[in-house]
C-alpha cells in the first residue's frame, strides 16, 4: 500500500499475556518473593542497607528442609503404661537445594522514530510477559539445572494409561490426599490440557485464579510441555502434574542498557556503530515446593483428525 509521506511512528498494539500461569497463581497466593537487583552501574563500594542485602541472599542459591510428610495418628489417652506408644516423628527429609537462573530477553529495532519509542519500557515489558513461560519450561524439564526440583520427575499414579482430564484430576487428588497430611497444592497443566479442561468444566476462583473443590489451584503453563520422564507422551495425551504450592523467588526486571548511545549495535566488520539498538532485560528466577509429590497422570487431550 502506498503512503502519502513517511509513516507516523507509534507504540504497537498491546500484548496480552495468558492467564493462570505459574507466576500469576503463586503471586495471587502470596508465594512470590521479589527482590530489587543490584543497580547496573553501581560502584563496587556501594553501601547498601542490611535489608537490601538480606533480600538478595537467596540469589546465590537457597535451601530448606521440608516439613515432615507424616500423618497425625489417633491415640487413646486412657491407654495404660503398657498400651500403644504415641506416633513416631518419622524420618527427616533431605534438604532441598535450589539454584536460581537468569531469564533474559532483548529488544532490537532500527532507530527510525527513536523519539517515539520507549526502548527501556519495551525491553522490560517484553521480559515481564515472557518470564513465567521461561520459568515454567525450566521447572518442567530441568534442562538447564537438572539438580533443581523438576515437574517431569513425577511419580506416575495413573499406571501410564490415558485418562480423561477429570479422571486425571481425581487420581492426582487421591495421591495428594494419601501423602502425609493430605494437603492441597498446584495442578500443573500444559496449555492444551488446561484449555480443554476449563472449557468443559467451570471452576471457582480466588483472586482470579482457578481451583478445585479440594483446594488445588490450576496452573495453565504456556511453558509446560506435557512430556514425561522418558520424553514425549503417547499421541493425543499430555502429562498433568500435582505438587504442593510452589514458592517463587525472583528479582525485579532489570534493563541492562539505559543509554541510547551505548545501545547502538557495532558492525563487526567496520567496528562502527550502526542505526540499530539492542536493549537487554533480565531477571533472576527460581522455584521449588515442599514435601509430597510430584505426582503425574497421563491424560487424554484428543487426537487430530486425518
Amino acid at each position: 500500500m502506498a503512503l502519502n509521506g513517511p509513516p507516523w511512528i507509534v507504540e504497537p498494539p498491546e500484548f496480552r499475556p495468558s492467564l493462570h500461569g505459574l507466576v500469576d497463581v503463586a503471586d495471587a497466593l502470596g508465594l512470590v518473593e521479589r527482590s530489587a537487583p543490584r543497580p547496573v552501574d553501581a560502584p563496587p563500594d556501594l553501601q547498601e542497607s542490611a535489608e537490601a542485602r538480606d533480600s538478595r541472599r537467596w540469589e546465590m542459591g537457597w535451601a530448606f528442609t521440608p516439613d515432615n510428610c507424616i500423618e497425625a495418628e489417633a491415640w487413646d489417652p486412657a491407654c495404660g503404661p503398657d498400651g500403644a506408644e504415641k506416633s513416631d516423628a518419622g524420618e527427616n527429609l533431605d534438604v532441598v537445594e535450589v539454584a536460581p537462573f537468569i531469564v533474559e530477553t532483548v529488544f532490537e529495532c532500527n532507530t527510525t522514530g527513536f523519539e517515539a519509542i520507549d526502548y527501556e519500557g519495551r525491553a522490560r515489558r517484553q521480559l515481564e510477559r515472557a518470564v513465567s513461560k521461561a520459568l515454567e519450561a525450566e521447572l518442567w524439564s530441568g534442562t538447564l539445572l537438572s539438580d533443581n526440583p523438576t515437574l517431569s520427575s513425577f511419580e506416575d499414579v495413573g499406571d501410564g494409561s490415558g485418562w480423561s482430564l477429570a479422571e486425571a484430576l481425581g487420581l492426582l487428588a487421591g495421591a495428594a490426599a494419601d501423602c502425609g497430611p493430605g494437603g492441597a497444592g498446584f495442578i500443573h497443566l500444559p496449555a492444551r490440557a488446561g484449555t480443554i479442561l476449563t472449557t468443559i468444566y467451570t471452576f471457582p476462583k480466588v483472586n482470579g485464579e482457578l481451583y478445585t473443590e479440594r483446594g488445588d489451584f490450576l496452573v495453565i503453563g504456556s511453558g509446560y510441555t506435557g512430556d514425561g520422564p522418558s520424553g514425549a507422551p503417547t499421541e493425543g495425551t499430555q502429562w498433568v502434574v500435582w505438587t504442593p504450592p510452589v514458592q517463587v523467588r525472583m528479582t525485579e526486571m532489570q534493563v541492562l542498557t539505559t543509554d541510547l548511545t551505548r545501545a547502538l549495535k557495532v558492525d563487526p566488520d567496520t567496528g562502527r556503530r550502526i542505526n540499530t539498538v539492542q536493549y537487554r532485560a533480565e531477571a533472576l528466577v527460581s522455584a521449588a515446593w515442599g514435601c509430597c509429590g510430584p505426582f503425574g497422570v497421563q491424560a487424554n487431550v484428543g487426537v487430530a483428525a486425518d
